[in-house]
């Protein structure tokens, strides 16, 4: 598993600190988000959803409901989690979209 860190320092992750306007400014396809968060706002946005949409949501939940991370890493684009854990390899690949 990754080791992931976010605190007033910023996001540090596998010890590679991370400028954080890579995410504000929407530099990559991805943000971090908080498991917790997220399960709350997919809740929160089932009630709302079509049909075809609520059947994604409902599998994400259960995807997320299983992991045991703080974080996860979200598309921007549309309701998909990305990672949750990284190889090194994979890590490294990811690490270099920055």
């Amino acid at each position: 598993m990754t080791n992931i860190i976010i605190n007033e320092n910023g996001v540090v992750i596998a010890g590679v600190k991370i400028n954080e306007e890579i995410f504000q400014e929407e530099k990559v396809d991805w943000r971090l988000e908080s498991r917790e968060d997220l399960i709350e706002n997919l809740c929160g946005w089932i009630g709302e959803a079509k049909p075809s949409d609520k059947f994604l949501i409902k599998e994400d939940l259960k995807y997320l409901q299983k992991l045991d991370d703080e974080y996860v890493f979200q598309a921007y684009q549309q309701m998909s989690i990305l990672l949750n854990r990284m190889t090194p390899q994979c890590f490294t690949t990811f690490v270099e979209q920055f």
